[in-house]
């Protein structure tokens, strides 16, 4: 009789037992459903978080510039940079630590070498650049010294030159210095990313992203990211896929290692940038040394004080904030200085209809520095700033998209959250399924 009863009792308890563990069951898959963000979530949080670095934050490193593809006989440079910020002013300057001895090429065709009349090879190594951008306007200001390099190696300095190039005020043409010092160091993507399509949650914690968005105002494509929400959402690894181009590999990859807390600074300790431009790959790494949610008002009005006269000898200021853009020349062209400036030129993509000396010389005193008035200035909505690449800047995009493979997320990350609540609904669901069939038959 007790065993009968006791029978009697448990058959009342256990179905109660089932429906309390159905219940905990399917709450417990819903909340791991609930913690798995969304892409909405994700990407105000990326922005709220982007906002705080702009509002003042000061980030400094060393870096190589390697040996270029394009520009083989120019040795490794190593270089230390400094990059300030808050709502309405960037600048970053780098500065050469060291500068090589590069060797002697003979004369070819090749574009990216230039030679004086006495035969000797002109190089210009870089040895510091400053970029600003304010509200008045956007600039750089390049300096490398200009060396003369005899058939046996031997090496002569024979002093620097110069391009002060102005733009409207927060051009994106000038945005690549500050893409390299911020996205490595995980950082600065919010702006870039249009929408969230899918996320992952990783083993470890960490979450990957697929998303819309740009490179820069004319190059669409997809993200691929790799957030650690453990360190305050950094992005650890970043790629983009160029879609108007047909890119099915990254043009840029970022990635950085390491986690610093320098007061309430998180950094990473060091970090890498691959960028391929047409048939060449750029490949830097930089060690991030400080960083702190302060303004380098020093490091500011430098930057500022670079695109002010009085300018140094062999200086060349060219205005692109008109159309046609102006160029002056500053100074007496001493040697080889000539040569150097036709080659940066080149790189700050101003073409010459006419050679260097006949542009009208200028005394700094004769040089205004002030914004251009209405009449002069273009607005951004007609400038090459939103009217695409030049084309040579389209074949290279183009060209970076080729012989790859397209790239998918995985279709469920490991031990995702999702999965396990998944699982937990599932396995509930059918242990009452059965026993409620089970107890019905009898």
């Amino acid at each position: 009789m007790k065993v009968f009863l006791e029978v009697l009792r448990w058959q009342r308890v256990i179905p109660k037992i089932l429906e309390c563990g159905f219940l905990i069951g399917t709450l417990s898959g819903a909340l791991c459903f609930a913690n798995e963000p969304t892409g909405d979530d994700l990407l105000e949080t990326l922005r709220n978080i982007d906002s705080v670095y702009r509002s003042g934050f000061t980030i400094s490193g060393t870096e190589v510039i390697p040996r270029s593809e394009m520009r083989p006989v120019i040795p490794p440079i190593p270089m230390r940079w400094t990059l300030s910020m808050n709502d309405s002013k960037v600048a970053i300057i780098h500065e050469a630590t060291e500068l090589p001895n590069p060797e002697f090429v003979p004369e070819s065709s090749h574009q990216h070498r230039s030679y004086a009349p006495s035969g000797h090879m002109v190089v210009g190594l870089f040895t510091k650049r400053s970029v600003i951008f304010n509200d008045m306007f956007s600039g750089q200001c390049r300096t490398d010294t200009v060396v003369l390099v005899a058939p046996d190696n031997q090496v002569e300095k024979k002093g620097t030159a110069t391009v002060v190039q102005y733009f409207p005020p927060h051009t994106p043409d000038l945005s690549l210095p500050v893409k390299k010092a911020l996205w490595p160091a995980g950082r600065g993507f919010s702006q870039y990313l249009d929408e969230v399509i899918k996320i992952e949650t990783l083993s470890d914690g960490k979450l990957l992203v697929l998303a819309k968005g740009r490179e820069s105002d004319f190059n669409l494509g997809k993200w691929r990211l790799v957030v650690d929400p453990q360190a305050v959402y950094m992005v650890r690894k970043a790629e983009f896929f160029s879609d108007q181009f047909g890119s099915n590999k990254p043009m840029i990859v970022t990635s950085n290692t390491g986690t610093r807390w320098l007061g309430k600074c998180c950094i990473p300790e060091s970090s890498e940038w691959t960028h391929k431009v047409s048939s060449y790959k750029l490949h830097h790494k930089a060690t991030l040394e400080s960083a702190s949610f302060e303004i380098n008002a020093k490091l500011i009005e430098m930057a500022e004080k670079n695109m002010s006269p009085p300018y140094p000898r062999n200086t060349v200021l060219i205005d692109d904030r008109v159309k046609p853009a102006k160029m002056t020349r500053i100074n007496e062209l001493t040697e080889g200085a000539e040569a150097k400036l036709q080659a940066m030129l080149k790189d700050v993509d101003f073409l010459l209809d006419k050679p260097l000396s006949e542009y009208p010389d200028a005394t700094p005193s004769k040089v205004a520095h002030t914004k251009p008035s209405n009449s002069e200035q273009p607005s951004l909505n007609e400038d090459k700033v939103s009217a695409g690449p030049p084309e040579s800047q389209k074949r290279d995009i183009a060209a970076a998209s080729q012989d790859n493979d397209v790239t998918e997320l995985p279709v469920v990350a490991q031990y995702s959250k999702i999965v396990w609540g998944l699982a937990l609904i599932a396995i509930t669901v059918v242990v009452y399924g059965v026993y409620r069939w089970k107890t019905s038959t009898r």
